[in-house]
C-alpha cells in the first residue's frame, strides 16, 4: 500500500495536469469499460460483447 504522503502527491501531480491541461478526464460508462470483464461477474451477453471488443476466442 502508498504511503499517504505518496497518495498526496499523486492527487496534487493529476491536478496539476488537468488544471494545465497536459491530460484530460472523460467519463467512460461502465458497458465500455474492458477490465470488468477480469474483474467483474458479468452477465453472458456483456461478457460476450467485452471478450469480443478484445480480440479473444
Amino acid at each position: 500500500m502508498l504511503a499517504p504522503s505518496t497518495l498526496i502527491f499523486i492527487s496534487h501531480f493529476t491536478r496539476e495536469r488537468i488544471e494545465s491541461q497536459d491530460i484530460s478526464i472523460i467519463h467512460k460508462s461502465s458497458e465500455h469499460m474492458l477490465a470488468d470483464i477480469l474483474t467483474k461477474a458479468l452477465s453472458k451477453t456483456i461478457f460476450e460483447r467485452l471478450r469480443d471488443a478484445l480480440d479473444i476466442a
